[in-house]
Formats: structure tokens, C-alpha cells, sequence
């Protein structure tokens, strides 16, 4: 609501009439303040990871690992993104040391196996987040005919690579 009022006052028409409304409205100043960018950080990586508090927000809530289905795509996205965090960030800090110069991830990922920053195991895992990252974004990636047979679209599943951790093969299990 502070926020609404916030809004309200800044386009407001006469911005002297503006204050003395937002005086009146908050006369001890502004009480609600938003979260810094560090607290979303946190909350959005407790909430992206397997933790106990995702696991209470999805409490009775059909989660698939089917790779033919939307959901499946996510968690399979969501559980490769946890695994490739720490190889995204060292990638970003060699970004911002400007080690590599480069405008595609391909680009960037060669340059960094390469220069020996990156591990051949490190840009497939790489290579397979932005694969399940493609598909989760084309949501209306239609095949000619779809529609006609009741397809909701093209859900081919990327191959994940062959893992020495335990990376699953894509299957029909799923958690409730």
C-alpha cells in the first residue's frame, strides 16, 4: 500500500501539493522500506535450491521429473542451475577481469577451456544448463500440425551429459 501511495505521489499533477499530501499521509516518514538486492539474492538461491523451505512452499503440489512435461523441464532446469553456480560465477569473474572477450556462451566457454579456467566437464555441464535453459523459454515452440493433434509442442528433452555425480537420465518419477 505505502508503495501505491509512493506512486500516487510522484505523478501526481502539482508536486507541491504532492508533499504536503504525502506529509499528511506519512508524518513520520516512510515506514515499510523494500529488501536490498543482497536479501533477494538469498531468499531467491533458498528458494531455487532444494531446501526445506521450497519444500514447504510446494507441499501438495505434483512435481514430475518427466521431461515431457513443463514442470519436469523446470526442475530438471532448476537442479542443473544449482550445479553449474559456483563454474556461472567463476565464468562471471573472469567476465569482469576481462580474461575473455567474447559475445556468445560458445565463445565464451571455448575461450575458457582454452585458457584452462574451465574444465572439459565444467563447460559440457555448462553447455547442458543453457540446452534446458532454451527449452524452458520457448513456451510457444509449436510444430506444424501440433495443434491439430492435441500436442501442446515441441517438448524434446536435452540429452544431459554423462555424469560422474549422479546426474539422472531423464525418466517418469515424480514427488507429491
Amino acid at each position: 500500500m505505502q508503495e501505491a501511495f509512493r506512486s500516487l505521489f510522484r505523478n501526481f499533477p502539482a508536486p507541491l501539493l504532492a508533499h504536503f499530501l504525502r506529509l499528511s499521509v506519512f508524518p513520520t516518514g516512510l515506514p515499510c522500506h523494500m529488501p536490498g538486492d543482497r536479501v533477494d539474492h538469498r531468499v531467491a538461491r533458498i528458494l531455487l535450491s532444494e531446501s526445506e523451505v521450497r519444500d514447504r512452499l510446494t507441499a501438495g503440489i505434483f512435481i514430475t521429473r518427466n521431461p515431457g512435461e513443463r514442470i519436469g523441464q523446470l526442475e530438471r532446469g532448476l537442479e542443473q542451475a544449482e550445479r553449474v553456480f559456483q563454474t556461472e560465477g567463476t565464468l562471471r569473474g573472469v567476465l569482469k577481469s576481462e580474461l575473455l572477450s567474447g559475445g556468445t556462451l560458445e565463445e565464451l566457454l571455448e575461450q575458457a577451456l582454452s585458457a584452462g579456467l574451465l574444465s572439459a566437464r565444467e563447460i559440457q555441464d555448462m553447455e547442458y544448463m543453457e540446452r534446458l535453459r532454451q527449452q524452458v523459454i520457448r513456451v510457444d515452440a509449436f510444430e506444424p500440425g501440433d495443434s491439430a493433434q492435441g500436442r501442446v509442442g515441441n517438448l524434446e528433452p536435452p540429452t544431459p551429459p554423462a555424469s560422474p555425480y549422479g546426474v539422472e537420465r531423464p525418466g517418469q518419477g515424480g514427488r507429491l
